[in-house]
């Protein structure tokens, strides 16, 4: 069922017996599953997929769909990984048991 005022993009796929609650927005390519309830006045932010019923007037981003303050937190802190490890490995006493390898370059 899709509520009233809802805008649905290009390429959004919805499944089955999923319920869009009024003013929704969809940008493209958002793929919505079937038994999934996307709440009044939530905003699907492009190429998100939802795989949880969605509260209502929050806006929504990444695979699996988040609220999109959190999902880009995520984002960027994977950015920051290889240095955060290149720290713990430089200040390990002991060193990384695969120190110099393609997992962990020097």
């Amino acid at each position: 069922m899709i509520g009233r005022n809802c805008q649905i993009a290009a390429q959004v796929g919805i499944a089955g017996a999923c319920v869009i609650e009024d003013d929704v927005i969809l940008w493209g390519q958002v793929g919505v599953p079937s038994k999934i309830r996307i709440g009044k006045g939530s905003t699907v932010l492009a190429k998100s997929g939802v795989l949880t019923s969605l509260e209502g007037g929050k806006v929504y981003f990444g695979f699996i769909a988040k609220e999109v303050k959190k999902a880009w937190r995520e984002i960027a802190s994977m950015g920051r990984l290889p240095r955060l490890l290149r720290t713990l490995d430089s200040s390990s006493t002991n060193g990384h048991p695969d120190e110099g390898s393609a997992e962990y370059p020097s």
